[in-house]
């Protein structure tokens, strides 16, 4: 049968055939209620929306269970698979627990100094200006918050009166927050985890290694469309931003995937590295996505290169 669980020789994670029904009605649930939960968005304005700076952060963390939701569908309701849930998802057993703890110290790090090698190298190339004594762009997009913020309270000056901090402290916070937001951000990322890497990869193993990480990084990427049509992350209202998504979360895909296959433990310490960057779901990023901390103002940075995805 279809849904059946690989025999007991094999591994925890495969399944015997691809149960294409439960796929299909996985992507249905998890796409269906990721553009349901950003229909406020749409709503009220779109991408010229001036709740969108509000609603985003929220919204789009709500989004990030929608996979999770997808999971609890088929499995129950499709019972794919019938039983060892837990395992099939790589929730257990945990172990051995060394390589469990250097795989979780090596996906903590390594994706963040990754993104900082390409934009090192970037600058190198001349595809990007870095402005690292000013923040000129980091400034850029400070302000441009404020404006935001202003036009959804309508206060002028949404800081109360407080004076904010230098600009050299703002970035130092930013970069120290980056351990502590992955903590945060691993609680989110789980409702997304448990769906792209517990249940969609291993249903789609049996097609083979590589086809089963593009394809399933290929839907990641598809499901954020709800938000990247509204110009999240590169600033295009169009099928682009779509394409240039789905091609960052095949990449990512393809390291995340490979970590949970590797692992044949519990999918979400593949991302609990994740840095509170501004393009994640709990900070506005979409048009302003351009101006990392060490952008320089005067020069509008290709948002493309980053490698970037969520």
């Amino acid at each position: 049968m279809p849904n059946e669980l690989p025999a007991a020789h094999a591994r925890p994670d495969r399944f015997v055939r691809v149960p294409w029904a439960a796929v299909w009605v996985f992507i249905a649930v998890s796409f269906g209620l990721a553009w349901l939960v950003s229909l406020p968005l749409w709503l009220t304005g779109g991408a010229d929306s001036p709740l969108l700076a509000l609603l985003l952060p929220l919204l789009g963390s709500v989004m990030m269970f929608t996979p999770a939701i997808a999971t609890l569908v088929v499995m129950f309701a499709m019972k794919t698979p019938r039983s060892e849930r837990l395992r099939l998802l790589g929730m257990w057993p945990l172990r051995p627990a060394k390589r469990v703890v250097w795989f979780i110290v090596a996906f903590w790090f390594a994706p963040p100094l990754l993104v900082a090698l390409v934009v090192a190298v970037s600058a190198g190339l001349g595809l990007v200006q870095l402005d690292l004594v000013a923040f000129s762009g980091f400034q850029t997009l400070l302000d441009a918050q404020m404006a935001d913020l202003s036009a959804v309270t309508g206060d002028t000056d949404p800081t109360l009166g407080f004076p904010l901090p230098g600009i050299g402290f703002m970035v130092a916070v930013q970069l120290l927050a980056i351990p502590v937001g992955a903590l945060i951000n691993s609680i989110f990322a789980f409702g997304e985890e448990i769906g792209w890497r517990g249940w969609l990869l291993p249903a789609l193993r049996p097609l083979g290694l590589w086809p089963a990480l593009v394809l399933h990084g290929a839907i990641w990427g598809l499901w954020h469309s709800p938000l990247i049509l509204l110009g999240y992350n590169f600033g295009y209202l169009d099928w682009r931003g779509v394409a240039l998504m789905t091609g960052g979360c095949i990449v990512w895909g393809v390291l995340f995937g490979w970590s949970r296959l590797r692992n044949d433990a519990h999918p979400l310490r593949c991302k609990l590295w994740l840095p509170p960057k501004l393009a994640e779901h709990h900070e506005h990023h979409g048009e302003y996505g351009n101006h990392p901390p060490g952008d320089e103002a005067e020069r509008t940075n290709d948002p493309h290169i980053g490698l970037d995805s969520s």
